[in-house]
């Protein structure tokens, strides 16, 4: 282990003497560094946008004066997904999602207002971010940077010195594969110093582990890309052979592979068209108990049932308002129609995901894009967490507002109102992002691949019995 290290530490002294790989280490801090102002511009917009937005609608819910407590159920809540402050690095599915929910009875409405549709023309054909120069740009800098070397060292003769010395093939691969890795992660840790310090003024202890495990899996990502690169040097004599087999797996491996993937995924998985799925819905929807117009076999039954239980002839003889129960009865049935309904999408979203990541086993890339959605909480999976987390609110506040109703007279069930005080009571929705257990219990599919990629590339590197003369 001692001459891993030692040629490890070598081979660091070696790539970085020269000016030319120094320029490409400057170019991409100022690629990252170009990305950081953009994202940063993006996400204080965004963010100033949203807390603008929710002061509002709040002030105007609270404002609302004398009201049927049903009148101002229909006038509604906006849910609102504030941008994480991790985004800035990855941001994932999240612009072309929406970001904003309207609330109301009997209706679970989709997200509008997403991010990406107010972006200028000149950026809506994507833009760099911090990521992007993470998994591309320095991995691609590597090959130039550590390719050569190895083909170099074996036509000048010092492998073979190397050899007659007692090393062992594999000892030399392994400890120039921890020299390039070395390199990578020197390249890579001055951003995270600067993105580490703007981290760490978020106030949820969540989001730092969810940074720790990007900076983890990141690393790792580099190590993988290191042993390939080392690995597919050594098959090569020449520096222009080498470059060329490198380049063309990197190429396959994270630009074509990447591509294809969803691709796949979505033609052997095709999903519902959205004018289809609420066909389907509304048609579910119309066979439920109407809350308004109360009748039916089942309404029936309840009635008889309530005023058998309370031992009275008329429903205004009841000690609360019949209708109140009602409109809460029928609210929790459409509630189970579009649960059933949604769950079924997400479910073919996550059956999707799963091929995805099956059909990408082979592109380190595509599988370290997918671990850094997750640990930057721009996920589909936290578009979910959104969606739930906003239907959670909307039952709650629902049923809030349908108590009251219930507590109203019979007999002023329709002209009766409750006190303007009384909808500062019904607090608004806040968004809490998705706790980092779950987050990491979505990853783990993607995250034991990209394990698995290392070790195999360890192992097929370890194989190593003789290097090129």
């Amino acid at each position: 282990m001692r001459t891993v290290l030692f040629i490890a530490r070598q081979e660091i002294r070696q790539i970085l003497r020269g000016k030319m790989q120094w320029i490409l280490i400057g170019s991409i801090w100022g690629l990252v560094a170009l990305s950081a102002w953009s994202g940063g511009i993006r996400h204080a917009s965004l963010s100033s946008t949203h807390e603008a937005v929710h002061a509002f609608e709040k002030k105007a819910w609270e404002d609302q004066p004398d009201r049927h407590p049903h009148r101002a159920a229909h006038f509604g809540q906006f849910a609102f997904r504030p941008p994480g402050i991790l985004e800035v690095i990855e941001s994932g599915v999240m612009p072309f999602t929406g970001s904003a929910i309207y609330l109301e009875p009997h209706v679970r409405n989709e997200p509008v207002l997403a991010p990406s549709r107010s972006l200028p023309p000149s950026t809506r054909m994507g833009y760099f971010q911090i990521n992007t120069v993470f998994s591309l740009f320095i991995p691609l800098i590597l090959i130039f940077m550590v390719v050569p070397r190895l083909p170099y060292e074996s036509g000048s003769g010092i492998l073979r010195i190397l050899e007659s010395q007692g090393i062992f093939p594999r000892e030399i691969l392994l400890g120039k594969s921890l020299g390039a890795w070395g390199v990578a992660c020197l390249v890579f840790i001055l951003p995270l110093l600067v993105l580490g310090s703007t981290v760490l003024l978020a106030t949820s202890p969540g989001t730092y582990l969810h940074f720790v495990f990007y900076v983890l899996q990141t690393a790792v990502y580099y190590l993988l890309w290191c042993l390939a690169f080392v690995t597919v040097s050594s098959y090569f004599r020449t520096e222009s052979a080498a470059i060329g087999a490198a380049l063309g797996i990197f190429i396959v491996q994270s630009l074509v592979i990447p591509r294809i993937v969803p691709t796949v995924a979505e033609t052997l998985l095709p999903e519902m068209g959205t004018g289809q799925f609420k066909q389907r819905l509304y048609a579910e929807l119309a066979k439920s108990p109407n809350g308004h117009r109360p009748g039916g076999p089942e309404f029936d039954l309840f009635k008889k049932q309530l005023m058998e239980k309370h031992g009275v002839a008329k429903l205004e003889d009841l000690p609360f308002n019949y209708e109140g129960l009602v409109m809460q009865k029928a609210e929790e049935h459409s509630t189970r129609v579009f649960q059933a309904a949604f769950e079924e999408q997400w479910g073919l979203f996550a059956r999707q995901e799963r091929l995805a990541i099956t059909l990408a086993f082979f592109s380190p890339t595509a599988i370290q894009r997918i671990l850094s959605m997750h640990f930057t909480r721009s996920h589909s999976s936290d578009q979910r967490h959104f969606e739930l987390a906003v239907e959670g609110h909307r039952n709650g506040m629902n049923r809030d507002l349908n108590t009251l109703l219930t507590s109203l007279p019979y007999q002023d069930r329709k002209t009766k109102k409750l006190p303007a005080a009384t909808w500062a009571g019904i607090p608004t929705f806040k968004m809490e992002g998705m706790p980092f257990k779950h987050s990491l219990s979505y990853a783990m599919p993607a995250l034991l691949i990209l394990v698995f990629q290392t070790a195999w590339a360890v192992l097929f590197l370890l194989r190593r019995r003789s290097l090129c003369a």
